[in-house]
């Protein structure tokens, strides 16, 4: 007969367990059927990061999930959000039922109390980083001793294990207390981003009240979202019975291997999802997320959590330019444009500081000038620094305008800010119209363009119309005219060259091959490389001559000449000594003058004052003759006069001049 009661005994545990056995973890797709926000973290805004379970209808982890499967808003408005896993880890309580019975043989053959503590330690062994434990023990109705509280030092819960089984009761116990006073603790835990689970190891349930609270504390496990498992060293099914009320999973154990199921369904709970979006909204109030199935349904499975973050628009700076600074441009001729002055522009970099919060990206950012928007500044760099460009060549008032500078940035969020005000000043130096300079025609078109530039505007128009009539007939006739013009000029230009003779020469002495032996100066004279701005010419055709296309100037003031160099590239040098920058030096009878060095391709000549009927001196040639005998770098070909011909624009000699005399 008691062999008969043993054969009983275990057919009803093989049936309880293949009743209450339910399948493990949901690794792979399942349909959602509760999702739980646990944290957010909006320490990094306007990134945020939310920790979320998502559970099947068994309240198992859905590990397995496509981003299409979960909807997140923020404030109502629907949000895109990159995910992963991570591990978390498990808050778990143990609640040992250690009543009467507990040294009779279990499942495995070996004493009950040994197989709970063989169950104990290989739970003890999943834990990992993120887990805690803690240890209960029941020995008799209303006597619950915490053997070791909640903690993740996994020696210590082996100790605390090791030591069961000394001093053993034979009372009845009553382990739904052990459970109701988990239940009391995990609640009351910190660290709530964790999972939360009691595992329950009993014999059977040996003491009165079950059926009340039983129900009273697996409705208490179901609000708070913690499970209950239970693993049955005997074969009481009402074991099964809380399990499955408390959403969790009962084990009858037989060996160490009969737990593997039930303890990797806990380790999948130790994962999490963590979604991350980045917020667009620049609210100072409390915002509220919400994840939830994607699901039309309105019962949609869902949670919500609030938060609440303050951003303030970063502080912005200039590094450059700095209060008080000036820009000057110079006009060098009055006829260079003023757009061609330089510099044309500048750039000065602008300092983005963020302080605490975490930088965000700039949206718009705009240069001020008077308050006026004045153009894009550069993108960001690395650093989150900008840089932005200052086009000058708008400012064409001569003389100082001040000027008042400010950035003006947006970021993401719409925050925006303005950069204080700063005081800077540009100054036009425009060069005067110094009609000396021309002679002839080019001296009455001259006088009459400054003429007409002080004329009131109706004034201006009024004169525009018939010449604009007459420069219609003009291009009609336009050849016959030429032929008139340009016969009447070679009579002017060769009438006025005869009266007004010229007031000194350059005699050439070395750098240009076939070069004319003098060149008549009539006045102030530009010299240099450009048929626009120089009128004596030189190295016209050679884009890469020594020579600047405006390199230097002789100056006539009433019969005193001096020199002045106009900012050449390689300098302009009297007897071997360089004449600084824009200065101007006298200069004498005699002097040599060299336009850049002769070996870096530069030309050497003499400054010659002309006798007073505009011819050369009568011992020039003499000396020269007489240096030249004794000197081999002055022997140069016979001295040849200069002709009407050899000064026209169109002349293949190697210095041309524009205008002949003043």
């Amino acid at each position: 007969m008691k062999y008969v009661l043993y054969g009983i005994r275990w057919l009803l545990v093989a049936v309880a367990m293949g009743i209450v056995l339910t399948p493990g973890p949901a690794y792979s797709q399942a349909a959602v059927s509760n999702v739980i926000i646990t944290k957010v973290d909006s320490k990094k805004f306007p990134a945020v990061d939310i920790n979320v379970r998502v559970l099947d209808e068994r309240g198992e982890p859905i590990l397995v999930i496509s981003d299409s499967d979960l909807v997140l808003t923020e404030n109502n408005g629907q949000l895109k959000f990159t995910r992963k896993t991570v591990r978390v880890g498990l808050q778990a309580a143990l609640v040992l039922d250690i009543g009467a019975g507990i040294t009779a043989p279990g499942g495995s053959g070996a004493s009950r109390i040994d197989e709970m503590k063989a169950a104990a330690n290989r739970f003890i062994d999943t834990m990992g980083q993120g887990d805690s434990l803690e240890i209960l023990i029941v020995t008799a109705p209303a006597q619950i001793t915490i053997l070791k509280p909640l903690t993740t030092d996994k020696n210590a819960l082996k100790n605390a294990i090791s030591a069961l089984g000394v001093n053993l009761s034979d009372t009845y116990s009553q382990g739904t207390d052990g459970i109701e006073k988990a239940l009391e603790d995990l609640k009351n835990s910190t660290g709530n981003e964790s999972a939360r689970a009691i595992l329950f190891f009993s014999s059977g349930i040996q003491s009165g009240g079950f059926s009340d609270q039983i129900t009273r504390l697996t409705n208490n496990a179901r609000d708070v979202g913690i499970p209950i498992h239970t693993v049955g060293m005997g074969g009481d099914t009402r074991l099964a019975e809380i399990a499955s009320k408390a959403r969790g999973q009962t084990v009858f154990y037989n060996s160490p291997a009969s737990l593997d199921k039930l303890y990797a369904m806990l380790d999948a709970h130790r994962q999490q999802h963590v979604l991350t979006f980045v917020s667009t909204l620049g609210t100072t109030s409390q915002r509220t997320l919400v994840i939830r199935a994607n699901s039309n349904a309105p019962t949609a499975p869902r949670d919500t959590k609030t938060y609440s973050v303050s951003p303030t628009p970063p502080t912005i700076e200039f590094v450059a330019p700095v209060a008080g600074q000036k820009f000057t441009r110079t006009q060098k001729v009055y006829e260079m444009p003023l757009d061609s002055v330089e510099p044309t522009g500048t750039t000065g970099p602008v300092q983005i500081n963020w302080g605490s919060q975490t930088p965000r990206s700039v949206k718009t950012a705009t240069l001020l000038v008077n308050g006026d928007a004045h153009g894009a500044v550069q993108e960001p760099g690395i650093n989150g620094d900008l840089s932005f460009p200052w086009d000058l060549r708008p400012i064409k008032t001569p003389g100082t305008t001040n000027v008042q500078l400010q950035i003006k940035v947006e970021d993401e969020l719409g925050f925006t800010t303005t950069t204080d005000p700063v005081l800077v000043s540009v100054e036009l130096a425009v060069a005067p119209n110094d009609c000396t300079r021309f002679s002839g025609a080019q001296a009455f078109f001259c006088q009459y363009s400054g003429l007409i530039g002080s004329i009131p505007g109706l004034l201006a128009l009024v004169i525009s119309i018939p010449t604009l009539v007459i420069a219609l007939v003009a291009y009609r006739f336009r050849g016959q005219i030429a032929e008139v013009v340009k016969t009447g000029v070679d009579k002017i230009t060769n009438r006025v060259k005869k009266d007004t003779p010229p007031k000194a020469f350059l005699i050439h002495i070395e750098g240009i091959k076939n070069a004319l032996d003098r060149y008549p100066i009539y006045g102030t004279t530009p010299i240099g490389r450009s048929t626009r701005y120089a009128e004596l010419q030189f190295h016209q055709s050679e884009e890469k001559s020594a020579i600047s296309g405006l390199h230097c100037t002789i100056v006539d003031e009433g019969g005193e000449f001096l020199i002045r160099d106009e900012g050449s590239t390689n300098g302009t040098f009297l007897n071997g000594q360089s004449i600084p920058s824009e200065d101007s030096v006298p200069l004498k009878d005699g002097d040599e003058i060299e336009l850049a060095r002769v070996f870096q391709g530069g030309i050497r000549l003499r400054f010659q004052i002309a006798s007073s009927d505009g011819t050369m001196p009568s011992d020039t040639t003499t000396n020269r003759v007489r240096r030249a005998q004794t000197d081999p770098s002055e022997q140069q070909p016979p001295p040849r006069d200069i002709d009407d011909s050899a000064l026209g624009a169109d002349d293949d000699s190697p210095a041309t001049r524009r205008v002949q005399r003043r």
